[in-house]
């Protein structure tokens, strides 16, 4: 029988780069949970000037992670709502804004991302920016494209329906909901 020649240097020095580039890709992303962890506590907590800066943190380490970015989203609209100083309402929507746009650009074709982006615009509309429903009605409804059935997004997109006096699509997404209502046995 042959004996196998030991492995080169240079396979050695390969095998071992590879590890390590999965170990850092690993880590990098036990990072992004961490700061993503840090800003819902400090979200809960209400510290709001921290929590804006974990997400940040989060976004940067794991930019396609969609749950990162549609509870960034979320907070800022939150926060945005909440604010008594229409400059900073503002430019908490703008933020909301380049968030969820920065989701789409990620992942075009996920769901949650369309829906975000639809929200987000949404919430620019209701605050005074009119000419936000139709691109937020655009977006939900290319949200709807991909996934027809789902109950935030016919929720989403039923509200835009309704601000807008878009009795059409207002009954055909009741018409849906009924339908998946009736699917679900109610729940």
């Amino acid at each position: 029988a042959r004996a196998e020649a030991p492995p080169s240097a240079v396979g050695r020095l390969a095998a071992a780069a590879a590890v390590s580039v999965v170990c850092w890709g690993s880590l990098r992303l036990a990072r992004a949970d961490h700061w993503f962890l840090k800003a819902r506590v400090y979200r809960d907590v209400g510290r709001t000037d921290l929590a804006p800066v974990a997400f940040d943190a989060s976004l940067r380490l794991n930019p396609y992670e969609t749950r990162y970015r549609m509870t960034t989203v979320g907070f800022l609209l939150d926060l945005a709502g909440r604010s008594g100083r229409p400059e900073d309402r503002a430019s908490l929507l703008a933020a909301a804004g380049r968030v969820s746009e920065d989701g789409l650009a990620r992942r075009p074709g996920h769901v949650d991302t369309w829906q975000s982006r639809g929200v987000a615009l949404a919430r620019l509309a209701t605050a005074g920016d009119a000419s936000a429903w139709g691109p937020a009605a655009a977006a939900l409804d290319r949200g709807l494209e991909l996934d027809p059935w789902f109950p935030p997004l016919l929720a989403s997109r039923g509200a835009v329906a309704r601000e807008m006096g878009d009795a059409p699509t207002l009954e055909r997404i009741a018409a849906r909901q009924s339908r998946l209502a009736e699917l679900s046995g109610g729940r």
